[in-house]
């Protein structure tokens, strides 16, 4: 009779430990949950208060664009549908100017990924000293063109001037 007595108090204890044990891990995942979900939050909020640290441009509208000088060739992936509906990845390489856009300086320097074609027209005015230039978009999807037009303060000297 005493060892099924003992055997019930170890079982008991057992239970008991186990128990406190679950509550502790139970306390445990809510107290994690709960820096998650605050931290989330304030992931959220920057989020909404800050730029993609990209430059877009809806159809229509003009920036005002300083290029800072520094720029990449970087390489992106595309996919595209074909005839028959499957998607088809393509790479090509885009190149990438850090600019700050003037109207919007709040949000910093931001990249501006555009194709060779686009790339050449900017390069040719960025070597003649034109560092701020106002760019048009026009059209829109594979039909985009831009179009660029220096912008020239009356303090601002250029290169052969």
């Amino acid at each position: 009779m005493i060892s099924n007595e003992k055997s019930d108090e170890n079982a008991n204890d057992n239970n008991s430990k186990t128990n406190a044990n679950e509550n502790e891990s139970k306390k445990d995942q809510e107290r994690v949950l709960a820096r998650v979900i605050q931290n989330v939050e304030k992931l959220w909020e920057v989020k909404k208060n800050s730029s993609s640290g990209f430059i877009k441009f809806q159809p229509g509208e003009v920036k005002i664009l300083q290029f800072t000088g520094d720029m990449e060739p970087v390489q992106r992936t595309f996919t595209k549908k074909r005839e028959d509906g499957k998607e088809e990845a393509t790479k090509k390489i885009m190149y990438a100017y850090k600019v700050l856009d003037m109207e919007h300086q709040d949000e910093g320097i931001q990249v501006w990924e555009v194709s060779r074609s686009w790339s050449d027209s900017i390069d040719n005015l960025l070597v003649k000293g034109f560092l701020t230039l106002e760019v048009k978009r026009v059209g829109a999807g594979t039909d985009t063109s831009y179009l660029f037009a220096p912008v020239v303060s009356a303090n601002t000297s250029t290169k052969g001037s």
